[in-house]
This record gives C-alpha cells, sequence and structure tokens, in this order.
C-alpha cells in the first residue's frame, strides 16, 4: 500500500501567492521526509482555491481568445471597409475621436488617481456585506469554468470572455480608415489582437520555456498586479489620454493648414498694373472658396494660371476703355468659376 499527500495550494486570508506556493513546497519537502510516498498537487486556474497554473488550460485559453478576436475582427474591419461612411468621416471623424477619448481617459485616470474610485468601491463592499452579513462568496462562471482545467472549458470561456469592447472597435475602425489593401489590412488584424493578447502568450512561452520559473514570476506579477492595478491603470490611462489629445490637436492644426488656400507664384510673373500681391492673393483666396463650394479642388499650379490670366486681360482692357486699371472678382455662373473683370474709371 503507497501512501500520498493531496495539496491543494489554497490561498488563505492575508495571504499572497508567494506565500502560498512556498508553503506548498514546504508542505510537500515534509510529506517527503515523513515518509510519503507521493504528492498530489491539484490544478485550479484563476481562482484562490487553489492557484496553481497550468499552461495546457491556459493554451485552451488562448485559443478561444484568438477565434473570437481575430474572427469578429476580420468580419468588422472589412464591414467597415466597404462602408461608404468611413471615406466622408476620414478627415473629421478622426482628430474628434483622438480628443474625445482622449478627454474620457484623462478623467478615467484622475478618478483613479484621486482614489474616489477605491473609496466607491470599499463603500459598495460594506453595504452588501451590512445588507448580507452571512452571505458568502461565491466564484463567478468563468472562474468555475476555468478551475476545473478541462481544454475545451478554457477553450469556451476565452472565446466568450474575448468579446470586443469599445476600445477592440475603436482600434479596428482605425485599422479599417488606414484603407490598406486585403491582406495588408488581415494582417494587421492577426497584428494587432496578437499584442493584445501578450498578457496570455507570454506566460504560455514561459511555461514552455522555464515552467517553474515562470510560475513564480506569474505569481509576482499577480501580487504587484493586485497591491498596485489601480494606481498603474491610473497613470496608463493619463498617458494615452494625452497622448491621443495631443495627436488629435496635430490633425486639427495640419488639416486647417492643408485647408487654407496654396499659391505657387512663378518668380517671372508680377501683378497687373494697378494690383499689388496682396490683390493677387486676396482674388486667389476667392477663387479657392468658389471651388471648393462646387466641390472641386483648385489644383496644383492654380495661383500661376490665375495671375498669367489676369495679367493676359488686364492690359487689352485697359488699352480698350482707356481705363487706369482692371477690377477682377469671381463669380459662380452655370457650375463654372468664372474671372469677370471691370475697367477702373
Amino acid at each position: 500500500m503507497r501512501f500520498g499527500a493531496f495539496l491543494l495550494a489554497a490561498q488563505f486570508p492575508g495571504q499572497d501567492h508567494t506565500a502560498v506556493l512556498e508553503s506548498t513546497v514546504a508542505a510537500a519537502v515534509a510529506a517527503e521526509e515523513a515518509g510519503f510516498d507521493d504528492v498530489w498537487v491539484a490544478e485550479h486556474h484563476f481562482m484562490s482555491y487553489g492557484i496553481c497554473p497550468s499552461a495546457i488550460t491556459l493554451a485552451g485559453y488562448l485559443l478561444g481568445a484568438y477565434l473570437t478576436s481575430i474572427g469578429l475582427g476580420m468580419a468588422i474591419v472589412f464591414s467597415f471597409h466597404q462602408s461608404s461612411g468611413v471615406e466622408s468621416s476620414k478627415k473629421t471623424l478622426s482628430p474628434l475621436e483622438d480628443l474625445v477619448f482622449g478627454a474620457i481617459l484623462l478623467i478615467v485616470g484622475w478618478v483613479l488617481l484621486s482614489g474616489r474610485a477605491a473609496r466607491a468601491k470599499e463603500r459598495r463592499k460594506l453595504r452588501h456585506e451590512q445588507k448580507h452579513p452571512d452571505k458568502e462568496s461565491k466564484q463567478s462562471f468563468p472562474e468555475r469554468m476555468l478551475g476545473r482545467g478541462s481544454v475545451r472549458l478554457s477553450f469556451v470561456a476565452g472565446a466568450l470572455l474575448s468579446l470586443p469592447g469599445a476600445s477592440y472597435f475603436v482600434a479596428l475602425d482605425k485599422i479599417a480608415k488606414l484603407d490598406w489593401p486585403t491582406a495588408t489590412t488581415a494582417l494587421a488584424v492577426i497584428v494587432f489582437v496578437l499584442i493584445e493578447m501578450l498578457l496570455l502568450e507570454v506566460p504560455l512561452f514561459g511555461f514552455y520555456v522555464a515552467p517553474e520559473w515562470t510560475a513564480r514570476a506569474v505569481v509576482r506579477f499577480r501580487a504587484w498586479i493586485s497591491a498596485n492595478a489601480v494606481r498603474a491603470g491610473g497613470w496608463v490611462a493619463i498617458t494615452l489620454g494625452c497622448l491621443l489629445i495631443i495627436r488629435g490637436a496635430a490633425y486639427l492644426i495640419a488639416s486647417e493648414a492643408l485647408a487654407r488656400p496654396r499659391r505657387a507664384p512663378e518668380p517671372h510673373q508680377a501683378p497687373p498694373p494697378g494690383m499689388s500681391n496682396a490683390d493677387v492673393d486676396a482674388l486667389y483666396a476667392k477663387y479657392v472658396k468658389a471651388k471648393q463650394t462646387l466641390g472641386e479642388e483648385a489644383g496644383p499650379g492654380a495661383y500661376g494660371k490665375l495671375l498669367k490670366t489676369i495679367n493676359a486681360q488686364a492690359p487689352k482692357i485697359m488699352e480698350q476703355y482707356q481705363s487706369k486699371g482692371v477690377d477682377f472678382s469671381v463669380v459662380v455662373k452655370d457650375n463654372q468659376v468664372i474671372i469677370r473683370a471691370k475697367p477702373k474709371p
């Protein structure tokens, strides 16, 4: 007959994950010294009732997450890509999105760093305990599923728990607006999902390369996150918010600068008699605005062509009417932009 010890690696109040694993290892050593033949360790995942992880279960969860994130991502991006609304809003909505989401992230970061969120959570917990003093805390359904250690259940849990949120849709919308070829867009979605799942991929690779060190590192990381998650999340939100606002403001400034009429004068051309460079610039600005009202662009070299036209017309009109100069104006007639000339008295 053989005797063995079954260790749950359970986490009790006041213990962090490092202490749990250290006490479990100490119990296994004590069992060996006492003459036990075997030591069995339970596998539980994402729960306090046993915190020993499994690389196989993690891989199942990751595959399920890939299925949902990449599959839905492809469908969403290509639906955005084919939508007519993407093209029409490409120049106006992107800076606005950056500014709005940047402001939201700044507010979230301020709430987290100010401690308001932690105090509100503590008040809710206290009210709940006062309302239900004898009620025991229960594990959530995903925790119970993952705690069974089944690869199939972990796959299903990963697929269900990875359903996209608001930030996911924003990222896919920006990928769609890049207007890349189909293969490049699909690759961009896959790369985005791979980056999104780094917190699962890195431990999985670690379990394959150095399982013991990875198990300890995961425990230390979870302990650090438990102690610093709120503060770290606040600084991350503020940093991202600042970057989004800077980018949105830069886009708005750049688009405003591009929208201004630009002139490309030819060095050898001078304004016609009776006109200054400022007069020509003002006339060109009216010409560009009239073009825009018709949904057209002035195009490269438009300033030089305008200057050449009025230089050709002004001397003839001045000679014909014996005038000292010519007043030029811009009118729109029959969906065409026309330069109208009038001799000065």
